[in-house]
């Protein structure tokens, strides 16, 4: 009997199983990353598209963010044959986009045509790729992404991410849930 009411409350909050809906925001974290060393991240799940939205900001809070990562990505939730504790999601990296929130760094960016545009706004999602930006460290636009996740009420937790478990193949797919990024419901 529990077992069900646990079904049916996850089923409500997170639009049925095993598709998930809606929007869920986990709190501010200090990440490390040098001179953005706070993150604040969203998902937002539609159908079978999932958008990751990462949230940098130099302060506690997450207030005054510069700037929003976005990544686009279709998925597919598989089941599970290892453990009754989580589910597995396969993601498909579909796009990269980069919002700014200040018309300093939009003006800037403009200035210097960094990823080979000059047509920077504020809050207004650009795409944005490897080869534009002169970067090395975005996956290639296509990259499968081996994952897990568990709801629980209202709370969604994924797959830690570490040295072992890169999640690029169904092999390093992470093993244990990540205790530290819990993604709340909104």
């Amino acid at each position: 009997m529990i077992l069900l009411i646990l079904l049916w409350v996850t089923q409500s909050v997170f639009g049925g199983i095993p598709g998930l809906e809606g929007t869920c925001m986990a709190g501010c974290v200090k990440d490390g990353d040098p001179g953005m060393e706070y993150r604040k991240s969203t998902l937002v799940f539609h159908e079978n598209t999932l958008q990751l939205h990462i949230l940098n900001a130099k302060n506690n809070g997450c207030k005054e963010a510069p700037y929003t990562f976005l990544l686009n990505f279709n998925y597919e939730v598989k089941q599970n044959s290892h453990s009754h504790l989580y589910r597995n999601i396969d993601l498909k990296l579909e796009g990269y986009y980069l919002v700014l929130h200040q018309s300093k760094y939009a003006a800037y960016y403009n200035k210097i045509k960094y990823c080979k545009r000059d047509d920077w706004k504020t809050n207004v999602p650009q795409p944005i790729s490897n080869e534009a930006c002169g970067v090395k460290d975005l996956y290639p636009l296509g990259t499968k992404l081996y994952q897990i996740y568990r709801t629980w009420e209202n709370q969604l937790r994924l797959g830690e991410m570490n040295g072992i478990t890169n999640a690029l193949s169904p092999e390093s797919r992470p093993t244990h849930l990540d205790i530290l990024y819990q993604f709340l419901k909104q």
